[in-house]
C-alpha cells in the first residue's frame, strides 16, 4: 500500500469507502492476520456497487503445504472476483490443470519486497 500511496493513489483496508476504483483480495482466509477482508464482504459490496473490478491474487496451493482443500477453497473464493493474478507460472500450470481456471481472466505478476522491510542491513544473523 506504501507503494501505492506514494504513487499519489488512495487506499484503504476496508470495504466502507463507496467509490472505490478496485479491490485487490489477497487472503481469504479471516483467520489469517494478513486478511483484511473476505470474499462474502466482497460480494455485499459488489452488490451495492456492481461496477468494482475484483482482482484475486493467489500464491498459495495444496500442493506447497501438502494440504487437501486449499485449491477448491481459493476457486470457490474466486468467483466473486473479475481477474485473478498467479504469482508464478507453476500455479497457473496447476490451476489450469485442476479444471479451476475455465472462463476466467488471469495472468502472472511476480513479487516484488518493499526493500526498507526485506534488506539486510542492520540484520542480526542467527
Amino acid at each position: 500500500m506504501n507503494h501505492l500511496n506514494d504513487k499519489g493513489w488512495q487506499t484503504s483496508n476496508i470495504l466502507k469507502e463507496k467509490e472505490l476504483d478496485f479491490i485487490l483480495l489477497t487472503e481469504p482466509r479471516v483467520t489469517s492476520k494478513t486478511s483484511s477482508f473476505n470474499q462474502r464482504q466482497i460480494a455485499k459490496y459488489i452488490f451495492h456497487n456492481p461496477y468494482i473490478i475484483v482482482f484475486h491474487r493467489i500464491n498459495e496451493c495444496d500442493e506447497r503445504k501438502d494440504t487437501k482443500d486449499v485449491n477448491k477453497y481459493l476457486m470457490w473464493v474466486n468467483q466473486v472476483t473479475g481477474y485473478t493474478i498467479f504469482i508464478n507460472d507453476f500455479l497457473i500450470n496447476l490451476y489450469e490443470n485442476q479444471d479451476y481456471m475455465h472462463n476466467k481472466h488471469y495472468c502472472f505478476v511476480r513479487n516484488c519486497t518493499d526493500l526498507n522491510i526485506f534488506n539486510g542491513e542492520n540484520k542480526k544473523m542467527e
